[in-house]
């Protein structure tokens, strides 16, 4: 979780400088949804659409008075959804770690035969009869 947020922060804030280009992830946009919006302070439609018809003419006022203007919750995703995708990620990153882990082990296996090949050889050289 913690490698998902700091790749999260990095291109966020490297999307947010200037000179740089954007930057893109698979899943930068529904993490983004989830922690990088701030729905305290984010104005519904309705609420704007009022205020700025409002300062157009008086006249309307009276109009738009009848309209419901009770701000909209944001719709949050369900816990369940978060916690399947973070088990997802993490199966994902697990997966690329034992992928990693057999290369090493393969090429480890390699080094092992070169350096056995080499101490013949070093041996044949030494008692070349």
């Amino acid at each position: 979780f913690l490698n998902i947020m700091g790749t999260y922060k990095r291109i966020k804030k490297r999307n947010s400088t200037s000179g740089e280009a954007a930057s893109n992830w698979e899943y930068f946009s529904e993490i983004d949804e989830m922690f990088g919006s701030r729905s305290s302070i984010e104005v519904p439609l309705e609420m704007t659409e009022y205020s700025i018809i409002s300062l157009e003419s008086p006249s309307t006022i009276a109009t738009i008075d009848g309209m419901d203007v009770t701000p909209t919750t944001s719709v949050k995703r369900k816990r369940n959804e978060v916690i399947e995708f973070l088990e997802k990620e993490s199966e994902k990153e697990n997966e690329a770690i034992n992928k990693l882990i057999k290369i090493e082990r393969e090429r480890l296996e390699v080094e092992k035969e070169k350096l056995k090949e080499l101490k013949q050889l070093r041996a044949l050289f030494e008692n070349p009869g």
